[in-house]
C-alpha cells in the first residue's frame, strides 16, 4: 500500500521542521500488509473524486479509460510537487519509469499508471490523463498519423482525478526520551539497552480507577458499557500516550472513517491460526477537550472503534498538524490457557466505506511484572488475624511492634475475608506483591492465584485500593523468591524457583515420594519466564514437606561487597551448639510448648544420643549443600557470602519421606528495612538464665560478625505456624504467613537492561 519513495523536505512540507536531523519527510510505509498499490477505477471523460494518504500509491489501469484507437497519453497535474507518476506495462515487467508531466508517452495494452503520494496539499490535486490518436515521437519531434481521418488529429479524450491528499500517522515515544516522535521508524520494533528503542505499554490491574466497573464480559451495547471520564481527572502517568496526527483536512471527508484496531489487519486471508496472544485486555481512551471516552476495553466486545478526526487544540503550534491523544493501558491477566502477552499491536485504519485504504501500525511491549527484592524498603505488612484465637495475641503484638519500629503500616486481614481460598491465611502462598515501571512512574501490582470456581468479581486483595491481576488457578508463590540485585549480571535480581529437575538435574540420593510438591505450576513458570528481565535460577525443594524456597534460603542486608548475605539452615551448627550447651548443664528444646496436645519439649542429651535422628538430618542436609553449590555457581557467590543458622529436621508424619522443621525454622525470616522478624526457635536455656535462648544468641552474634545492618526481632509463631492443632494440617512458616508490600525503590529501568 506504500510507495517506498524517498521524500525530501520542502516549503510545502508541513512536517519538515519536526525532525531536522532526519533530513527527509518522516514517512514510513506500513510493514503489516503486503506493499501493494490501491486500485482506482476512473471513468472516461468524467471526474472522479478520491482521498489519498501520504505514503501510499494509487494504481490506474489505462485500458479502462483509453478510447479505441488511442496511441499516446499525457499526464498533467495542478500540484507536480506533491505527487510522482510512474508508468509500467507488460513489456517493462516489474520495473516502472517516471512519467514527466506535459509529455506524451506511447500507450501500450495493459499499461498502468502508479501515482505516489508525496505530500499533503491544502487544496485538491487534479490529475488529468489525456489520450491522443496521434503517435508522438519525443526523440525526433515528429508526429505520425494513426488514422487517415484528419478530424482525429489532436482529439484529446481526458479522464480527470481529483485527489484530496492527507497525512495520517499514529505515533508513540520510541526512543524513551518523553517526546512523541513523528512517524518513528522504530514504532513496531524493540531493542533492549540504554541506546535501545521501542514503545512501552503501561500495565495496570483490576480495581484501577479507570477500569469500567461491573461487567467484564462482552457487552452487546458498547455505548452503554464504555466509560466516560472527566479529562481533568486523568493522570497520564498511568497510561502510554499515543498521538494520531493529521495534515491536509479540517474534518473527516464524507464517506470515510478513522478507526483504531487492536488486531493487525491483513490484506489477504491466511490459513494460519489466529495468534493466541491477540490482546483482549487492552483499554483505549480517546481524549477530548472536556471528556475522555473509553472506546476499547475487555468488557467491550469489539476490537475496532471509530475515533474522531484530529482537531487543532489551543496548545498546538500553527504548523498545520492536528492531533488526537490516545491513552492506552494493558489490564494484566493470565489464566494459563494461552501464551503470556509480551507485545500488543495497535493499528490506525483509514477506511472508505468498508475498504481499508491506509493503515499505520505500532507494537508496544507490555511492561513486565517485577518481583521486588526481599530487602527492598517495605511499605505495608498484611497478615490474617484470628478473631477468636487468643493463642495468636502474642504473635500479633510482637509483629506489630517490629513493624512500627520499621515505620511500616500493619494491615490486618480478617479470616472471613480469605477463608474461601484453599490457602486462606497463608497469604504469601496465593498472593504476591510486585510492581510495574514506566518512564514516568512505578506502581504496586498484586498477583493473585484465584480458583476458577470462585466468583470472579470477588476482591481478594486486602483493601480495595490496590490493583491486582489474577494468575491462573494455582499460584504457589511460596515457590518463588527474588534475590537482591547482583551486579552486573542481575541488576533487577534473579528469581529463585522450585523445580523437580533443576537444569535437568536432580540429587541422586533423593527418594521420590508419591506426589511432587517442590515445583511451580507450568502457567506460573511460563508467565515469569515471559517477563524476561529477571532470569530464573532453579533450586531443588521437593525434599521439603511444603516445598517452599524460604525454608531453605533467604537474604539479609549487610555491609559487604554484595550488599547482602545469604541465609541457609545447617544441622551441623545446631549440633555444635547443643554439644557445647550440654558441657555446662542440661536443658530442653521447645520447653513450655505443646504439639498436637502433647508436651513438645525434648531433652538436649536425649536428642544428641538419637543416632537415627541425626542420620535423617544428615540426609536432609545433603539437599541443602547441593542447593548451596547451585547458588554459588549460578549467582557467582563466594563462601563468605553465606550465613548458616541452626536448624533441625524430622520426617513428615504423613509421607515419612519429606522434611518438616523440628523447631521453628529461623531461615523463614522477613526483612522490614533495618529490622528483621525471625521465628522464635525455642532453643535451650540455662536454668539460671531463662531469657537467653542459645539459638537466638548465636544468630545475633553471627549477624553482628557478618556486619548485618538490621536489628533482630524474634516473634513467637508456634501456635500460628508450628502447632496447627491437627497433625493432618501441614506446618506453615512465618514467611508464608506475612505478605509484605515493598516500594519499587531505585531499581534500574528495565528497558535499559542488555538482554539477549
Amino acid at each position: 500500500m506504500g510507495s517506498g519513495v524517498s521524500l525530501p523536505g520542502g516549503r510545502d512540507n508541513a512536517l519538515s521542521d519536526f525532525k531536522p536531523s532526519q533530513g527527509r519527510y518522516p514517512y514510513r510505509r506500513s510493514k503489516v500488509i503486503q506493499d501493494k498499490p490501491r486500485v482506482l477505477h476512473l471513468v472516461t471523460e468524467k471526474e472522479t473524486f478520491d482521498v489519498a494518504v501520504v505514503g501510499t500509491t494509487l494504481q490506474i489501469s489505462l485500458d479502462e479509460i483509453a478510447p479505441k484507437g488511442a496511441c499516446s497519453f499525457i499526464v498533467q497535474t495542478t500540484h507536480p510537487y506533491h505527487i510522482d507518476v510512474r508508468y509500467t506495462d507488460k513489456t517493462t515487467a516489474n520495473e516502472s519509469v517516471n512519467v514527466a508531466f506535459q509529455t506524451f508517452y506511447t500507450y501500450k495494452p495493459e499499461g498502468q499508471l502508479l501515482i505516489d503520494i508525496l505530500r499533503p496539499a491544502n487544496r485538491n490535486i487534479q490529475v488529468v490523463i489525456d489520450f491522443d490518436f496521434m503517435q508522438h515521437d519525443a526523440n525526433e519531434g515528429s508526429e505520425t498519423m494513426a488514422n487517415e481521418n484528419p478530424s482525429n488529429r489532436y482529439h484529446f479524450v481526458p479522464s480527470i482525478l481529483n485527489l484530496h491528499v492527507v497525512y495520517l500517522s499514529i505515533d508513540v515515544d520510541t526512543d524513551r526520551d518523553g517526546y512523541i516522535e513523528h512517524n518513528s521508524p522504530f514504532k513496531d520494533f524493540w531493542q533492549w539497552g540504554a541506546d535501545g528503542y521501542g514503545p512501552i505499554l503501561a500495565m495496570c490491574g483490576r480495581n484501577n480507577r479507570y477500569t469500567a466497573m461491573g461487567n467484564h464480559g462482552h457487552s452487546n451495547n458498547e455505548e452503554d458499557s464504555a466509560t466516560v471520564i472527566q479529562s481533568t481527572s486523568i493522570d497520564k502517568k498511568d497510561f502510554t500516550v499515543l498521538k494520531v496526527r493529521a495534515i491536509g483536512s479540517e474534518e473527516l471527508p464524507a464517506g470515510y472513517s478513522l478507526r483504531l484496531s487492536l488486531k493487525i489487519q491483513r490484506k489477504e486471508e491466511s490459513n494460519e491460526e489466529e495468534d493466541e496472544t491477540m490482546p483482549s485486555c487492552t483499554s483505549v481512551y480517546v481524549c477530548g477537550q472536556k471528556q475522555t471516552r473509553q472506546v476499547l476495553a475487555p468488557h467491550i466486545a469489539a476490537i475496532q472503534a471509530e475515533i474522531p478526526w484530529p482537531t487543532k487544540t489551543a496548545d498546538q503550534t500553527d504548523d498545520g498538524v492536528k492531533e488526537t491523544e490516545i491513552l492506552v493501558q494493558e489490564i494484566q491477566s493470565f489464566d494459563g490457557t494461552s501464551r503470556p502477552k509480551q507485545f500488543v499491536p495497535m493499528t490506525l485504519l483509514f477506511c472508505k466505506g468498508n475498504e481499508i485504504i491506509y493503515e499505520d501500525s505500532l507494537e508496544m511491549r507490555v511492561c513486565p511484572w517485577i518481583i521486588p527484592s526481599p530487602l527492598a524498603d517495605p511499605h505495608a505488612v498484611f497478615y490474617v488475624v484470628e478473631d477468636f484465637d487468643t493463642h495468636s495475641e502474642d504473635f500479633d503484638r510482637e509483629l506489630t511492634q517490629a513493624a512500627s519500629l520499621a515505620n511500616v503500616h500493619v494491615m490486618p486481614v480478617h479470616r472471613y475475608e480469605v477463608d474461601s481460598h484453599p490457602n486462606d491465611r497463608e497469604l504469601s502462598k496465593w498472593m504476591y506483591c510486585g510492581f510495574t515501571q514506566t518512564f514516568d512512574s512505578a506502581k504496586t501490582l498484586f498477583a493473585v492465584s484465584q480458583p476458577q470456581e470462585e466468583n470472579k468479581q470477588r476482591t481478594f486483595i486486602p483493601g480495595s485500593q490496590y490493583e491486582y491481576f489474577t494468575l491462573g488457578e494455582k499460584g504457589t508463590f511460596d515457590k518463588v523468591m527474588a534475590t537482591p540485585p547482583i551486579y552486573p549480571d542481575y541488576p533487577l535480581g534473579a528469581l529463585l524457583i522450585a523445580s523437580l529437575h533443576p537444569d535437568g538435574e536432580q540429587p541422586g540420593f533423593w527418594k521420590r515420594g508419591k506426589t511432587d510438591v517442590g515445583f511451580i505450576p507450568k502457567p506460573l513458570g511460563e508467565f515469569l519466564e515471559a517477563q524476561k528481565i529477571q532470569p530464573m535460577v532453579e533450586l531443588f525443594t521437593d525434599w521439603l514437606e511444603n516445598g517452599d524456597i524460604a525454608s531453605m534460603v533467604n537474604f539479609v542486608p549487610s555491609r559487604s561487597e554484595t550488599g547482602f548475605k545469604v541465609i541457609m539452615p545447617s544441622i551441623h551448627i545446631c549440633r555444635e551448639l547443643l554439644v557445647d550447651f550440654r558441657r555446662y548443664g542440661e536443658g530442653y528444646i521447645c520447653e513450655g510448648k505443646t504439639l498436637n496436645g502433647e508436651d513438645a519439649r525434648v531433652k538436649v542429651t536425649r536428642l544428641l544420643e538419637d543416632q537415627d535422628f541425626w542420620k535423617t538430618n544428615q540426609y536432609f542436609q545433603n539437599f541443602i549443600d547441593w542447593n548451596r553449590l547451585r547458588l554459588r555457581w549460578q549467582l557467582g557467590l563466594r563462601t563468605d557470602d553465606f550465613i548458616e543458622v541452626p536448624a533441625l529436621w524430622q520426617l513428615d508424619e504423613r509421607d515419612h519421606i519429606r522434611a518438616v522443621p523440628f523447631f521453628p525454622n529461623m531461615t523463614s525470616l522477613v526483612v522490614l528495612g533495618n529490622h528483621i522478624v525471625v521465628p522464635k526457635p525455642h532453643g535451650p536455656k540455662r536454668t539460671y538464665n531463662t531469657v537467653v535462648d542459645r539459638f537466638e544468641h548465636y544468630m545475633i552474634d553471627e549477624f553482628r560478625a557478618n556486619r548485618v545492618t538490621a536489628e533482630l526481632h524474634f516473634v513467637d509463631d508456634w501456635e500460628r505456624c508450628f502447632d496447627r492443632g491437627n497433625p493432618a494440617i501441614p506446618k506453615s512458616s512465618l514467611y508464608n504467613q506475612i505478605l509484605v508490600q515493598r516500594r519499587p525503590g531505585a531499581y534500574p529501568a528495565w528497558w535499559q537492561l542488555e538482554m539477549r
